[in-house]
């Protein structure tokens, strides 16, 4: 009887698999933590949103333009074209 920590019995099983990373998967996290360094700049160009909501967009702009339109009682064409400009400005 092999016991768990009898290296023999350890040597012929596979090591596990590592899950592969997709391109579009490394794209949205890059796009995550540059998003995350934003959140200055976004809070300064909507103050009345907080860092928890900037958070929680996480850069997405339908989230982000629907949060800005809400807070700042504009048309849904302002907040897109506010967050579209802060996005290109920003290099999203």
């Amino acid at each position: 009887m092999q016991t768990p920590f009898d290296p023999a019995s350890t040597a012929a099983q596979p090591a596990p698999a590592i899950p592969a990373v997709s391109a579009e998967d490394s794209a949205a996290n890059e796009a995550k933590n540059r998003w995350q360094q934003l959140i200055g700049p976004a809070k300064l160009r909507w103050s009345k949103l907080s860092e928890a909501d900037l958070l929680k967009t996480a850069g997405n702009e339908h989230q982000l333009a629907v949060l800005v339109q809400g807070r700042y009682d504009i048309p849904r064409g302002d907040a897109y074209r506010q967050v579209k400009s802060f996005h290109e400005t920003q290099k999203l």
